[in-house]
């Protein structure tokens, strides 16, 4: 009995003494984890969501994940959703670091046959 008082007594002044392991924030530099670390930050009080027409598309894999593409990567946007059957872009942007016309131009940019129309302010997609 007094060996397995004296086992237990030795065990917790052992793991008494250990240290618990730290945790460690792990960073990526490249520039997409940077957004993403930027989208978690953001409120959505300062972001705008928009949507507009986007004439031109012919097809759902080449014209409208490139546009999709092409519009998230662009600095401020948070999410880009092109809609192909509706012929839509859904966009949410911090207003302070991009504009409609920005978007704009990067998808008008992509090809001659895109044509991008009137802007309409909705709520969060």
């Amino acid at each position: 009995m007094k060996k397995s008082i004296l086992y237990i007594s030795f065990l917790l002044i052992i793991s008494c003494d250990s240290k618990t392991p730290e945790k460690i924030k792990v960073s990526h530099i490249s520039a997409q984890s940077q957004m993403t670390e930027t989208k978690l930050i953001m409120s959505d009080k300062n972001l705008s969501n928009i949507s507009f027409q986007v004439d031109g598309m012919i097809c759902k894999l080449g014209c409208a994940a490139r546009i999709e593409k092409k519009v998230s990567a662009l600095q401020g946007i948070i999410k880009s959703t092109v809609d192909f059957e509706a012929k839509t872009a859904y966009v949410s942007f911090d207003p302070a670091t991009t504009s409609f016309d920005n978007i704009k131009i990067t998808i008008e940019s992509l090809g001659d046959d895109y044509k991008v129309g009137a802007v309409t302010i909705i709520p969060a997609f």
